[in-house]
């Protein structure tokens, strides 16, 4: 009897045992997942982000390109304006 009583505590024991480890391992998995997720968010973020930064970069030189058209156009109009006041007055003052 005390022989089976023991045989009864030792498969126990091994049961438990079986099950930490198994627990162990589960944990340890779900560890790694985890990290795998967290380095899968971060490169999908730092990708994202570099899309974005890219998409302003190529937005700015396209806005600096349409100020200096702008600005060029501006000056044309200025001297234009000067051009035809100047030839206005002129033809003023000849009548």
């Amino acid at each position: 009897m005390a022989e089976a009583a023991e045989m009864f505590k030792l498969k126990a024991s091994q049961k438990s045992r079986a099950e930490l480890d198994a627990k162990a391992e589960q944990d340890r998995a779900a560890g790694e997942q985890r990290k795998a997720d967290i380095a899968r968010l971060g490169n999908q973020f730092e990708a994202a982000v570099g899309k974005t930064i890219y998409r302003v970069s190529v937005a700015s030189c396209e806005l600096e390109a349409s100020a200096r058209s702008l600005t060029s156009t501006a000056d044309l109009s200025r001297r234009l304006s000067v051009e035809v006041a100047s030839s206005s007055e002129e033809a003023s003052s000849k009548d």
